[in-house]
């Protein structure tokens, strides 16, 4: 397990989840994201969707579930406490030539991604 370490996330809607990540993936904050999400449907309808966002997904939303790095119990585990979830949005940005919406996250309690909230 060199260059890996295990993680366990405590509280939250991932409690008691136990993770091997890479060292340089253990930041002090680390997200995961929650099993439903929200993708656009046919004629401007949503459609509620479960398992991981496939890359070229019409994504709209997604819930993550944030943990902070609260201590190290032992070499090789580490500990993390859930602090919130948090709502993501894709960004608003329709792209020319390509008739689809920019597959970036958009700001925080924005509408569009940190590449198109400059241009607007």
């Amino acid at each position: 397990m060199r260059g890996q370490v295990n993680c366990k996330l405590i509280g939250g809607p991932q409690g008691d989840l136990e993770l091997t990540l890479s060292t340089i993936a253990c930041k002090e904050r680390i997200s995961l994201m929650g099993d439903v999400w929200v993708a656009q449907g046919l004629n401007g309808g949503v459609l509620i969707m479960k398992g991981s966002i496939p890359p070229s997904a019409p994504w709209l939303t997604y819930i993550r579930d944030i943990y902070e790095k609260v201590k190290l119990d032992k070499p090789g585990l580490i500990t993390y406490q859930f602090v919130c979830t948090e709502e993501v949005n894709r960004c608003e940005k329709i792209l020319e030539g390509k008739d689809r919406r920019c597959r970036n996250e958009a700001v925080q309690d924005e509408r569009f991604c940190k590449t198109h909230i400059k241009n607007i």
